[in-house]
């Protein structure tokens, strides 16, 4: 659980990255 929900931020998080990036 607790390791799901740390995945969950850390894709977000990667995913604006990735956005800004571009």
């Amino acid at each position: 659980m607790i390791s799901k929900l740390e995945t969950l931020p850390n894709e977000i998080l990667l995913n604006i990255f990735c956005y800004l990036s571009w």
